[in-house]
């Protein structure tokens, strides 16, 4: 399982992506990416959280102009994504810990919005750890009303968020602090999964 941080390539690229799902269902995509690391982890991560998808296994990174191959080591979800509530807890470890260091360059008001995002999800977590599994796209909506909730923490500050947008935002903030799969799978699952993830927090503090 690959969690170390790895090395950005100064500019991004396009790579053809391909690989097989468990059913032998071929796959292949084109992505812009500032590594064939960055590449797979999205790519997998996106297949296990779409409608159709599944847990997929890459076979082969190439450079989409030219064809070359540009990776030896391919990754699948089976061996490097994690567990939904680990990936979000290792995004919430990691805001957290940059935060009591002052690490960071945040502003004292980025600093209390991701503090409270921290609380936010480290309560649904509590509440329902296993509030994050199966989740995939498809689910959608005609205004954001439906997954907005109001969030009093723990200093009596209230804050207006959606969660699956709030959880972006800490993975943002995470992706700072080193570019590991972990924090492209919650990038991604947060994206694609949106409205599902939202109202299962929703659920999980009803």
């Amino acid at each position: 399982m690959i969690q170390q941080s790895q090395t950005t390539q100064p500019n991004s690229q396009s790579l053809l992506i391909s690989g097989l799902f468990p059913s032998g269902e071929f796959f292949s995509d084109v992505v812009d990416a500032d590594s064939s690391f960055e590449a797979m982890i999205r790519v997998i991560s996106q297949a296990r959280y779409s409608d159709a998808g599944g847990d997929l296994e890459v076979i082969r990174v190439a450079d989409a102009r030219t064809g070359a191959q540009l990776s030896d080591v391919l990754l699948s979800a089976d061996l490097d994504l994690l567990r939904e509530v680990d990936a979000v807890e290792y995004v919430l470890h990691t805001v957290q810990t940059s935060l009591d260091n002052g690490r960071t360059a945040w502003s004292d008001e980025k600093s209390h919005q991701l503090r409270a995002f921290v609380e936010f999800f480290d309560l649904v977590l509590s509440q329902a750890p296993g509030v994050f599994d199966g989740l995939c796209s498809g689910h959608s909506l005609t205004s954001d009303d439906e997954i907005t909730i109001d969030f009093e923490d723990s200093r009596s500050l209230d804050t207006e968020l959606v969660p699956a947008d709030a959880l972006y935002v800490l993975a943002t903030a995470a992706l700072e602090e080193g570019r590991v799969a972990a924090v492209y799978q919650v990038l991604t699952m947060a994206r694609l999964t949106r409205v599902a993830l939202s109202q299962a927090c929703i659920r999980a503090l009803v």
